[in-house]
C-alpha cells in the first residue's frame, strides 16, 4: 500500500474490498484501451461523460473506475483481480459517497481556475514598444 499523499492516489471501498485507485498516464492509457479511443480524444471523453446523463454516461464512469482502480492495483505492484465487468456491476451496486472519493482525487488532480486569489493567473502579458 501506498502513502495517501502520492498526487492521483486514493483508496476506494468497492467490489466488497477497499482496493487502490490512481490517476494518471497509466490510467488514461487503460481508459483509452477499453472505450476504443485514441489518447488525444482522452480528455474531451472525459469532458463529455460528465455532460452527459443516463446508460451512456454510466458505462463510461464504470470505465473510468475500472481504469483508476487497474492502475491502482499496478501502482501497488498488485495484478488486478477484477474485470471491466466486475467494475460494471460494482459500479451498479455502489455507494454514491463512496464513488464520490474517487472522483474528489480525480478533481484535486485540475489545476486552479485563473481568477482563485492568489494562485497565477499565467503568463503575464509581454510589454509592446510604443
Amino acid at each position: 500500500m501506498h502513502d495517501l499523499n502520492i498526487r492521483g492516489y486514493g483508496r476506494l471501498h468497492i467490489g466488497g474490498q477497499e482496493r487502490p485507485l490512481h490517476w494518471g498516464t497509466y490510467q488514461a492509457r487503460t481508459y483509452c484501451e477499453l472505450a476504443g479511443i485514441e489518447l488525444d480524444a482522452y480528455q474531451q471523453a472525459v469532458a463529455d461523460l460528465f455532460s452527459q446523463g443516463g446508460l451512456t454516461a454510466t458505462v463510461a464512469l464504470s470505465g473510468l473506475v475500472y481504469s483508476a482502480l487497474r492502475a491502482g492495483s499496478r501502482r501497488d505492484g498488485q495484478e488486478p483481480d477484477f474485470t471491466p465487468d466486475d467494475v460494471l456491476f460494482w459500479v451498479d451496486e455502489a455507494d454514491a459517497a463512496e464513488l464520490g472519493k474517487a472522483f474528489a482525487v480525480l478533481a484535486a488532480l485540475a489545476p486552479p481556475p485563473a481568477d482563485v486569489p492568489g494562485k497565477p493567473a499565467g503568463p503575464k502579458p509581454r510589454a509592446t514598444k510604443s
